[in-house]
């Protein structure tokens, strides 16, 4: 998926409801002639949502400074407090990239957590039965 200024956002939508230990982990590189500094800088950022994009948290503010172009990167964030039944993830151009050749590449986005869908009850003490990691 590619971000342009003429298109500079998408999201897509996860069920985190009754998991654990979440993480998002998002592989990226930026293209052609962006710019790190002076009036035209290219920006991008990953935000999330816990309730289906009403309010935002910004994740990580990407800049072509920080991340050469051409290079592919790998960033992971914890979003075990945002994992709820309407948990939004989104990539947006937020500034810049008014070249035809510039542009922010999201290669890959992968969610991991554990879900767990037993659990003992004994004397009124409630343990979670072993979970493996389950992609997204």
């Amino acid at each position: 998926t590619r971000a342009w200024d003429g298109q500079p956002w998408i999201y897509r939508d996860i069920d985190l409801s009754g998991t654990d230990d979440a993480e998002l982990e998002v592989t990226f590189h930026f293209e052609g002639d962006v710019e790190s500094s002076g009036t035209s800088v290219d920006e991008a950022y990953i935000a999330i949502s816990s309730n289906g994009g009403r309010t935002w948290t910004t994740l990580k503010t990407l800049n072509p400074g920080q991340y050469k172009s051409g290079k592919q990167f790998t960033l992971k964030f914890d979003i075990d407090r945002y994992a709820t039944s309407s948990t939004r993830i989104k990539f947006r151009a937020s500034k810049g990239f008014g070249g035809s050749d510039e542009g922010i590449s999201i290669d890959s986005v992968q969610v991991k957590f554990e879900r767990c869908s037993q659990a003992t009850t004994t004397r009124k003490t409630t343990t979670k039965s072993p979970c493996a990691p389950n992609p997204c």
